[in-house]
């Protein structure tokens, strides 16, 4: 009986100062701008300070001698702007959102007066999106748990989307989906996408499937970017799908969920044998999440954890030879290999080899009638996962901050009768277990 047992951990830490350079703008973001007076003039040495919504992290910047600023690596979320300099009055810009990869340009024009004078930038064109033209789809965090999803799984979010399809597996395809259907984006092939958690690959190299699937507890934002992305996304010809974590905030929040089938809810199934009981079927998902401060303003964690247990009964017909077959009796004329005759009376007089003897007397009679599909077996399918993560965010200064992230995704699975797309057993219990 062969196994399968899937296991996968990660370990993540970045920091915005010592970050690898070849993340870029994997998981963060980018705000930029030019601060001028009302006549047109630059004003060089203002100050602009951004600050998080939820967590109410500050990071600033100074323009240069051209009126320029720049933030590199920001967090994606909820962001006010405040723009403040000797002689001008100050100027801030409410609900900046940002996501995955962004590159926003958000332009200030001061006007003289008091710094206690506070200017509210609310009409205007709004911040431009600099970034190259990629054709791609952001869902946040509300809408991820929002969204109703088939078996919680992640994936489910890209059909969603324009030109993704999710096709039949395929031999290759489904012999190692431990965490859901693969999808095709405009046209690619399955096994061309690029699968980034916080952007770090958790790609399985040698199948191409994603080998962790974090539960929409745990997901901050779901980024997919189909094409035209940028040179540091290469590697793969097909799409980019980067999901984002969550992190805690300022305030605690907690989520506890259990999803339950069970076949004492269903109804009898109307084509089944009268008298018999209904087939075995229970499924249990359940989890939770965990955040908040462990220093206000200043470091954060979140704890996620999700588990499915699937246990059922399972029928498959085979063709398996009859009592007589195995005496070496056939109704149809069998003919020697070697001479090339017919066998007299169809009867095989040869002696079995002894590893034929060894496999043959692990195969069940038939319980059915006829030459095939003489045999029903009825097993049972177990399956259990299990996966959670815990990230640790720190603000060190204004300019500095790191994060700090442990995934682990554990997955057990018994299919009596091999994969239910393939069903490449040949006999009952010769699956995977």
């Amino acid at each position: 009986m062969a196994s399968k047992v899937t296991r996968y951990v990660e370990f993540l830490a970045c920091t915005t100062l010592l970050c690898l350079v070849a993340f870029g703008q994997m998981n963060t973001a980018e705000i930029g701008g030019v601060v001028k007076d009302v006549v047109g003039y630059s004003v060089p040495h203002a100050t602009i300070t951004a600050v998080s919504a939820a967590t109410q992290v500050k990071f600033t910047a100074v323009t240069n001698d051209s009126g320029e600023y720049l933030f590199t690596q920001v967090p994606v979320g909820s962001y006010s702007l405040t723009i403040s300099r000797q002689g001008f009055n100050q100027a801030s810009f409410e609900n900046l959102i940002l996501h995955i990869g962004d590159r926003i340009r958000q332009d200030f024009v001061l006007t003289v007066g008091e710094q206690s004078e506070v200017v509210v930038v609310q009409e205007g064109a709004g911040p431009l999106q600099t970034e190259p033209a990629a054709i791609r789809d952001v869902v946040d965090s509300q809408q991820v748990l929002g969204f109703p999803l088939k078996d919680r799984e992640f994936l489910q979010l890209s059909l969603m989307s324009a030109g993704i399809v999710s096709p039949p597996g395929g031999t290759r395809g489904d012999s190692l989906q431990q965490t859901g259907k693969l999808v095709n984006i405009l046209g690619q092939r399955t096994g061309h996408n690029l699968f980034l958690l916080d952007g770090v690959s958790v790609t399985d190299e040698y199948f191409n499937n994603v080998v962790l699937d974090p539960p929409p507890e745990a997901i901050e934002e779901f980024n997919i970017s189909k094409t035209n992305y940028s040179a540091e996304f290469g590697g793969k010809s097909g799409g980019v799908i980067n999901v984002l974590t969550r992190s805690g905030t300022n305030r605690f929040h907690s989520s506890f969920y259990e999803f339950l089938r069970n076949d004492i809810f269903d109804a009898k199934n109307f084509f089944a044998i009268a008298n018999h009981s209904t087939p075995p079927f229970r499924e249990n998902q359940f989890g939770g999440s965990l955040g908040g401060p462990l220093a206000r303003d200043k470091t954060f964690f979140f704890i996620d954890y999700g588990g499915v247990q699937v246990r059922k009964s399972l029928s498959h017909l085979f063709g398996v030879p009859m009592f007589a077959q195995r005496s070496g009796v056939f109704s149809t004329t069998i003919n020697n290999p070697f001479t090339g005759a017919p066998f007299p009376g169809n009867t095989i007089n040869l002696p079995l080899d002894s590893a034929a003897e060894a496999l043959l007397s692990r195969v069940p009679l038939p319980n059915l009638s006829g030459n095939s599909s003489n045999l029903l077996a009825v097993d049972k399918q177990d399956n259990r996962n299990n996966q959670g993560s815990v990230r640790v965010d720190h603000q060190f200064s204004s300019h500095d901050s790191a994060y700090l992230r442990a995934s682990v995704f554990d997955a057990n699975e018994v299919d009596p009768f091999g994969s239910s797309v393939l069903n490449e057993a040949s006999c009952p219990d010769s699956g995977e277990r």
